[in-house]
């Protein structure tokens, strides 16, 4: 009989306390409040006697009391295969502004990546970071991601919407190259998602691009989005949005680094009468400090400007001061 090695498990966790203070020149918004974040993760890898190395992880939103994410990866030396309710491969190889900054300290109706669908519970279809959008969220699917050859990697994703008369399938792709810098690296990452047409809405279409330096205890990110949808019938794009970001962050030692971001986004299918678009810009400073192993305080500051268009919602500009302290484990 074959022998097995016994599966090595692990439980971890984020835990985030937050306390913000909004600006805004909309009454419902201004104001302090309060919220938490809970995360537990149980993940588990096992190598088998053919040398395929089998993992699963199972995340929890521990404040919800519902499952985020379940999925089992095979992987070796033909990269690797996940099934399963996670993320598409436009996550694996997405890349925005944001992903320098700890906490975007956005309000509800800005959250990140926002944009409007069918599929998508969003008050606003403008987006609010150049990254990557995954219509299906962590809906069950497939997911291929190749071994590193030279520097580079490719992945496909596909979430198969079921037995349904109006397709809602999502196809992903993923492209990510890496190469060294003299005291550094360069990172590009490419990916592109699309969803069939359904009854209503016609091929959803959405693209990232990037690219991150590494330079030391300097990081820097340039990105840009886009997102289109149309309705069924109609040429006409009911969603045209396009954004571009920036963002640099310096570790200045003894756990505090200070992180910065700028980002603005349009979206022409949403313009008044007078042809002025729906605009939606941010600016991000942010102080990260490592209080012990495992406890960190974030303070962020984000000054954002909302132009409705002729989106028929209501315009906001203001800015919102946010303190989260984070447990890990």
């Amino acid at each position: 009989m074959a022998s097995y090695a016994t599966a090595d498990v692990s439980v971890s966790g984020d835990f985030d306390w937050k306390y913000a203070n909004t600006a805004s020149n909309v009454a419902a918004s201004d104001g302090t409040s309060m919220a938490q974040d809970h995360e537990v993760v149980i993940s588990f890898s096992n190598k088998t006697d053919t040398g395929l190395t089998v993992s699963g992880r199972y995340d929890m939103d521990a404040d919800a009391g519902s499952v985020d994410e379940s999925s089992i990866t095979v992987s070796g030396g033909f990269g690797s295969i996940t099934m399963g309710a996670n993320d598409g491969v436009s996550d694996a190889f997405g890349v925005h502004e944001q992903d320098l900054i700890n906490d975007e300290a956005h309000l509800g109706r800005f959250s990140p990546t926002a944009f409007a669908d069918s599929s998508a519970t969003t008050t606003t279809g403008v987006m609010t970071n150049a990254g990557e959008v995954s219509v299906s969220g962590d809906a069950n699917k497939l997911a291929y991601i190749t071994p590193a050859m030279g520097g580079f990697k490719a992945g496909y994703s596909i979430a198969d919407a079921g037995v349904d008369t109006a397709s809602n399938d999502e196809t992903a792709i993923g492209l990510s190259y890496t190469m060294p810098m003299d005291g550094g690296s360069l990172l590009f990452e490419y990916n592109q998602v699309k969803r069939d047409s359904t009854a209503t809405i016609e091929e959803i279409q959405a693209t990232n691009m990037g690219v991150t330096a590494t330079l030391g205890a300097l990081s820097m990110i340039a990105s840009s989005g886009q997102f289109e949808e149309a309705s069924v019938g109609s040429n006409v794009l009911t969603e045209d949005s396009e954004a571009t970001g920036f963002a640099i962050k310096y570790d200045m030692g003894g756990g505090m680094t200070v992180a910065a971001s700028v980002m603005e986004s349009e979206d022409s299918a949403d313009a008044s009468a007078t042809g002025d678009k729906e605009k939606y810009s941010s600016n991000i400073a942010e102080v990260s400090y490592t209080i012990a192993p495992g406890l960190k305080a974030n303070l962020t500051y984000n000054d954002f400007d909302y132009k409705a268009g002729g989106s028929g919602l209501a315009a906001e500009a203001g800015s919102i001061t946010q303190l989260t302290i984070n447990a890990s484990f």
